[in-house]
C-alpha cells in the first residue's frame, strides 16, 4: 500500500474513532462506506471490526458500571445466530439488498428522532431477539450495526448517560461475535490489513481520547442530536451505496 494511501486511511480511521467516543457508536459507519470505496470491502468490515474490539474495550474500561447489562443480555441469542446467518445469506441473498432495507430503516430513524428531538420509544423487550439477529447480521456482513443496536437500546433506556457505555458494550459483544464467524470463514489477515491494523491501532487511543473529551463539554441532548444526524448521514451513504 502506497504511503499517502495508508495515510488518508489512518485519518479516516482516526475520524471514526472520535465520533465513537463522542457518541458510543459509529466508527464503522463512518470507516466503511469511505474505505471500501479503494479496498475490498471484506478486509474493511474485517479491520474495522478488530479495531471496534480493541477501541471499545478502552472505551468500556471509563464507564462499566454505568451499563445497564439486563437489556443486553436479551440481545446475546440473537447477535450469535445473526453472525452464522451473515456468513450464509449471502449465497441465498443479494447483499445489496440487505444493505438498501438498512440503509432505508436507519433513515427513517434519524429523521423520526431529529422531528422528537430525543430518543424515540419504539422497543419492547420482545424486539430483542429479533434486533440481535438483525445486528448480527449486518455486523459480519458490513461491520455497521450500530445503528441497529442505538434503535434498540434507545428505545429502552431513558438516560443518555447509561445509553452510551450501554451501547459500547453491545458493539463489542456483536463485533466479537461477527469477527469470530468471518475468521472461522476466511484466512488470516495479511498484507494491507495488516498494516491497517497495526497504524488504526495507534492512531484509536487519542481518536478516542479526542471524542470522550469533546462529550463532556456537550450536554446529553446535543449528543442526541449528534447520534440522529449521523445516523441520517451514515444511513444516506449506505443507500447511495445500494443505489450504485
Amino acid at each position: 500500500m502506497p504511503l499517502a494511501e495508508l495515510f488518508a486511511c489512518l485519518l479516516v480511521i482516526a475520524g471514526g474513532y472520535v465520533v465513537l467516543g463522542l457518541t458510543g457508536f459509529g466508527s464503522a459507519l463512518t470507516i466503511v462506506p469511505i474505505l471500501a470505496q479503494w479496498l475490498p470491502l471484506t478486509e474493511v468490515v474485517a479491520t474495522v471490526l478488530a479495531l471496534d474490539i480493541f477501541a471499545c474495550l478502552l472505551l468500556g474500561a471509563v464507564s462499566f458500571r454505568q451499563v445497564v447489562w439486563r437489556e443486553l443480555l436479551g440481545l446475546v441469542p440473537g447477535v450469535v445466530l445473526g453472525a452464522l446467518l451473515g456468513i450464509l445469506l449471502p449465497g441465498y441473498v443479494p447483499a445489496a439488498l440487505l444493505l438498501g432495507v438498512l440503509a432505508i430503516l436507519i433513515i427513517a430513524f434519524a429523521i423520526r428522532g431529529l422531528l422528537l428531538a430525543r430518543l424515540p420509544v419504539l422497543a419492547t423487550r420482545r424486539l430483542a431477539g429479533p434486533a440481535g439477529v438483525a445486528a448480527g447480521v449486518i455486523e459480519s456482513l458490513f461491520g455497521v450495526a450500530g445503528p441497529v443496536v442505538v434503535m434498540y437500546l434507545g428505545g429502552r433506556i431513558r438516560d443518555p448517560d447509561r445509553l452510551r457505555p450501554t451501547v459500547v458494550v453491545a458493539v463489542l459483544g456483536v463485533s466479537i461475535g461477527a469477527l469470530t464467524a468471518i475468521t472461522l470463514n476466511t484466512s488470516l489477515p495479511t498484507g494491507e490489513r495488516l498494516w491497517l491494523l497495526a497504524g488504526g491501532a495507534a492512531v484509536v487511543p487519542p481518536a478516542l481520547y479526542a471524542g470522550t473529551r469533546l462529550a463532556r463539554r456537550l450536554g446529553p441532548m446535543r449528543i442526541i442530536r449528534i447520534i440522529h444526524l449521523l445516523l441520517a448521514s451514515g444511513g444516506a451513504l449506505l443507500l447511495r451505496a445500494f443505489i450504485s
